[in-house]
């Protein structure tokens, strides 16, 4: 009987087609953290014969850490190997060395020994002679089988030991890499700019090389310490804008649901869900409505040396994390992403990142730079007062072009041990090194803030 052939064509690039392992995969859950990591439990339901045997699961994602695999069964088990040697076209014809290959271009077909494989050039032996094919890319290649000993896929093999004969449900539990998860956050303010419309999801970008279907999805929030021998869109919608009544298909959206967890916090998703590999999946963590929100403006010292350039003061939005304001709930780290609408379309007006952010915290956004309030900073004397000591003199004049009046922030650090006179606002001293003036600038004008920094390093 005439043994079936395998043809392999190849165009640049080689086509594989992957066999499954006939396991059957329940229970899947996967938790997934913040540091490029995913902790993978399923269970497997797979035929395990009597006394000792091999137990081969290739359906496994290519990005597994082996040393980190646990498998639970009704038996023993020897030994555990994981075998990555796939298959490829140079390894598979490394394989065929001294056996018969078919090599096809068009209407050209050549048959012979496979003597030699360097780099990309083939030489055969055949019945009129030794023939070079420079480049194998660009013929298809016939061969008889897959020779033993190559993969198609990462395997993990167990070598066994059951008292009983029969189909076992099996336990298993590894970390992949190259998954990891992040919130971003879409907030939208309203027209007087003291509330914004507040909603989170959850963005998990899978790179892992394997697919999570129908899995319980977990996520940790939190710094974990992990030793080692990372796509990212915005979703805004008009229902992010407007507020809606719930409807009964939207009570049946999925949920997350957050708990402490040892030092961290976990949020379990409360329907199962599919991941599946090169993907960026976003699920919706929260939305909460009317949160009080206030801007500011700021400015940071840049101890300019007598100059005249205008400079745009910091435009901020400030929240608190408390359940008055209706949140009171940890923040995961991520971007928010802040927009206003304006006859009904909605337009960016800035994005920061926030840290992981525990309930009842303050949360400032600094959104960009405010184009008609501005200012200007010169030190006007400077002199050495001792070895180590000085007195510096500073002017900061604000202009601004606005039709109301503002505060403005100025934030200013202080080096070493320090004094501040002869100031004309008062100030609030922030921590042993950085001190706050509040300013306030009338509509379309100016003011000025004076101070004198005696100061030793």
């Amino acid at each position: 009987m005439k043994m079936r052939s395998m043809i392999i064509v190849l165009l640049f690039c080689s086509t594989v087609l992957f066999a499954q392992d006939g396991t059957e995969k329940k229970n899947v859950a996967i938790t997934i953290y913040n540091q490029n990591l995913g902790v993978v439990n399923e269970t497997r339901s797979i035929f395990i014969p009597k006394n000792l045997s091999d137990v081969n699961i290739s359906d496994i994602p290519t990005s597994i850490n082996p040393t980190s695999v646990h498998f639970k069964f009704d038996g023993e088990v020897y030994e555990q190997n994981y075998r990555y040697d796939l298959v490829s076209m140079a390894k598979l014809l490394q394989k065929y060395i001294d056996k018969q290959i078919t090599i096809i271009k068009g209407d050209v077909k050549e048959s012979g020994t496979l003597l030699s494989i360097q780099d990309r050039s083939l030489i055969i032996k055949t019945g009129n002679g030794l023939k070079v094919f420079p480049d194998f890319n660009q013929y298809q290649i016939t061969v008889d089988e897959l020779p033993s000993g190559l993969l198609t896929k990462p395997t993990l093999v167990w070598k066994v030991f059951s008292k009983n004969e029969g189909k076992q449900d099996i336990d298993i539990s590894y970390s992949v890499r190259d998954i990891k998860w992040d919130a971003k956050y879409v907030a939208v303010l309203n027209d007087e700019e003291t509330q914004m419309d507040f909603n989170s999801w959850v963005s998990i970008d899978n790179n892992s090389g394997g697919n999570y279907e129908n899995a319980k999805l977990k996520l940790i929030a939190g710094d974990v310490n992990i030793t080692r021998g990372y796509g990212d869109f915005q979703v805004f919608t008009e229902s992010n804008a407007a507020r809606t009544q719930e409807s009964p298909l939207m009570a049946k959206r999925p949920k997350f649901e957050e708990e402490k967890f040892f030092e961290y916090h976990i949020y379990e998703l409360d329907q199962p869900t599919t991941i599946l590999n090169n993907e960026i999946k976003q699920v919706s963590l929260f939305n909460i409505q009317k949160v009080k929100v206030q801007k500011k403006y700021s400015c940071f010292q840049y101890y300019s040396q007598n100059s005249d350039e205008k400079k745009n003061v910091n435009v901020l939005i400030y929240f608190k994390n408390e359940k008055q304001n209706g949140l009171g709930i940890p923040l995961p780290a991520g971007m928010i992403s802040v927009f206003k609408t304006r006859n009904k379309t909605a337009e960016l007006i800035g994005e920061d990142n926030i840290q992981h952010t525990p309930k009842d915290e303050e949360i400032e956004l600094n959104l960009g730079k405010a184009f008609d309030i501005t200012y200007t900073e010169k030190l006007t004397s400077s002199n050495k007062s001792g070895e180590k000591s000085y007195v510096d003199q500073y002017i900061l004049e604000f202009f601004n072009h606005t039709d109301k009046e503002i505060e403005i922030e100025v934030n200013r650090w202080a080096p070493g041990d320090w004094v501040i006179s002869d100031s004309n606002y008062n100030f609030e001293k922030k921590d042993a090194h950085n001190v706050r003036f509040k300013i306030k600038v009338p509509t379309n004008g100016t003011n000025k803030l004076n101070y004198t920094i005696r100061y030793s390093i």
